[in-house]
């Protein structure tokens, strides 16, 4: 069995959470031939904090967006730390990268691609396996600011 310990991040404003992996490690674990999370890095995170937005696989941009649709919401990230946390009808697109709440950029380049990227979610049930994996392969880039240790 591995060492990789799971926990949870929450972003938080008020009573309003979003919970999110973004800031969880991946390793390949050798002996299992798996990869897994590692969410070394969970903590509860309020407005103003400082967010661990450099780890030992990933590196973000100092500015970026976490886009949730399923729990529709939006948190702001601007100079490192968390600077708002919205409703998803809330939200602008604002030409800032945009991850989804595993930590994995998406693909958005103007604002037809994030009305299109919101069009193609609502298009199927998170149950249907076949229509996410397509969504995912279409919208999510895992290694742009991501990349798989070893342990």
């Amino acid at each position: 069995m591995s060492n990789i310990e799971q926990h949870i991040t929450v972003l938080k404003k008020s009573d309003f959470e979003m919970i999110t992996a973004c800031f969880d490690e991946y390793y390949f674990i050798i002996p299992e031939q798996v990869i897994k999370p590692d969410a070394k890095n969970s903590n509860i995170y309020n407005i103003g904090y400082e967010l661990p937005i450099k780890g030992d696989t990933y590196e973000f941009p100092l500015d970026f967006n976490i886009i949730d649709l399923h729990f529709k919401k939006v948190a702001k990230v601007r100079e490192g730390k968390l600077y708002d946390l919205i409703p998803v009808e809330e939200y602008k697109y604002d030409n800032f990268p945009a991850l989804n709440m595993m930590g994995f950029y998406i693909n958005l380049k103007s604002l037809s691609d994030y009305e299109e990227y919101v069009k193609d979610f609502n298009s199927f049930k998170i149950t249907e396996r076949e229509k996410l994996a397509a969504f995912a392969n279409k919208w999510f880039d895992i290694v742009k600011f991501r990349k798989i240790r070893y342990k």
